[in-house]
């Protein structure tokens, strides 16, 4: 397709977004372009709230960017209810 120019350059963030798919919200950001495989598992930790849990990669996006917000690679998991719980009694 490319083969007598040049491809586009799309840049991408330097961060790793990790989405919650069933809730459909932000886990955490990881600092650096992380891929990792469908199964693995992220340990999650927040100080302010004593919270623990666990997020199950389920799959691995490419986020489409704008002219002033780079693309980024998103991690979509499944996060155990025991890390919400924190949250949402602290919302509430």
């Amino acid at each position: 397709m490319y083969e007598n120019r040049d491809a586009p350059l799309w840049p991408v963030h330097d961060q790793t977004l990790v989405f919650d798919t069933g809730r459909q919200r932000q886990v955490a950001v990881l600092d650096g372009r992380v891929i990792l495989p469908s199964g693995s598992k992220i340990e999650l930790f927040d100080a302010d709230t004593n919270s623990h849990g666990t997020a199950t990669v389920t799959g691995v996006r490419l986020l489409n960017g704008t002219d002033t917000v780079p693309h980024q690679v998103c991690l979509d998991c499944d996060v155990d209810d025991r890390w919400w719980s924190a949250f949402d009694s602290r919302d509430e």
